[in-house]
């Protein structure tokens, strides 16, 4: 099933960003993006998730904005087309419904790249380590 796309829009940056920390504490959802708009000094935070987590979310975000006067507009798109997705949700991909970040993504597999170096080294020296204790003991 696809994750539902909400979108929430105040004056300012840093009110963006204290509307976002609220929404992510209110549910299980991933900030997508915070887009300084051109002009007026409005902010887009863009967020994913389930539908009932992003629709929770953008309520207490507009709650927040409402009450420090600075709320402009929110949307929550429950099951977006995959074009809206590529065209407001840059550096990501829908991957079985779920929206990933590239750049999270590719620095996921990096660091399991590492990892698994890091085991093939360790075993190697375990293996040269053993075979010097086994030549020691002849």
């Amino acid at each position: 099933m696809k994750e539902a796309l909400g979108l929430i829009e105040v004056i300012g940056l840093t009110n963006g960003i204290v509307v976002a920390d609220a929404m992510a504490k209110t549910a299980n959802i991933t900030i997508q993006d915070i887009e300084i708009t051109k002009g007026c000094g409005y902010v887009t935070v863009k967020i994913t998730g389930d539908v009932g987590a992003v629709n929770a979310a953008i309520s207490s975000g507009k709650a927040l904005a409402i009450k420090n006067d600075k709320f402009i507009t929110s949307k929550v798109i429950p099951r977006p087309a995959d074009v809206i997705n590529k065209r407001f949700l840059k550096n990501t991909e829908v991957i079985d419904g779920k929206i990933t970040n590239k750049k999270e993504e590719k620095n996921k597999k990096e660091e399991n790249k590492k990892v698994e170096e890091n085991k093939v080294k360790t075993n190697e020296k375990q293996i040269e380590a053993k075979f010097d204790k086994d030549k020691k003991n002849q």
